[in-house]
């Protein structure tokens, strides 16, 4: 399955990609309301899918969906953000 991972670009499309949408609606047809401009997407060298054109760095690769799954983790929510329980002594 090909890859293509986009880093950088306009900061509204962290929260475009992390915004509760319909399954139906494109992330990028939400950053570009925000931003009240298209997104110029643009076709990545060795993957037939498209990246935004500001991206400062495109990783291209592939997934083999054959391959076995690994468990990772622990995972940060959308803001960076770790959280872990509180545990909160009896004494206080």
């Amino acid at each position: 399955m090909p890859v293509a991972v986009a880093l950088g670009g306009d900061p509204v499309y962290t929260y475009a990609a992390t915004a509760p949408l319909p399954d139906q609606m494109d992330e990028y047809l939400l950053a570009g309301f925000i931003r009240k401009k298209s997104v110029e997407l643009v076709r990545c060298i060795t993957q037939d899918i498209e990246v935004p054109s500001d991206a400062d760095i495109v990783i291209e690769g592939y997934i083999d969906p054959s391959e076995e799954l690994v468990l990772e983790g622990p995972f940060g929510d959308h803001t960076g953000f770790i959280h872990l329980p509180i545990i909160i002594p009896d004494s206080m």
